[in-house]
């Protein structure tokens, strides 16, 4: 996560690794704690943390975040070299089996011949 405080020229990273579930937690400790202005990040991270019990990961090294390509939702989607998944998206989620049979093998039809 990064932090930029009202006094602050520039985003800081935050010294820890924190849950979704927890950041309305840390949000509002940090609004709590601009009444004692802090300066430095970790100094933000000390208040956060006497002001919350939160269970995040201290960042001990810069964090390699690997790219994958999100597909789209909708269509067949390869995964890996030998794997698909469909996302389908019908407002009542009902498929003809036929449908879904010439779906799939339209798709792999598709692309065994992009990739022989």
């Amino acid at each position: 996560m990064f932090v930029r405080l009202p006094n602050w020229e520039s985003n800081r990273l935050y010294p820890a690794l924190i849950y979704s579930w927890d950041l309305e937690k840390v949000a509002t400790a940090i609004e709590e704690s601009l009444r004692e202005e802090p300066e430095t990040v970790d100094f933000l991270f000390d208040l956060v943390n006497d002001a919350v019990d939160l269970n995040n990961r201290t960042v001990d090294k810069p964090l390699e975040v690997p790219f994958y390509p999100f597909p789209y939702y909708e269509g067949i989607n390869r995964v890996g070299t030998d794997s698909y998944w469909m996302g389908l998206y019908w407002r009542n989620n009902k498929y003809y089996t036929d449908f879904l049979k010439a779906s799939v093998i339209s798709a792999l039809t598709a692309e065994s011949e992009k990739y022989p």
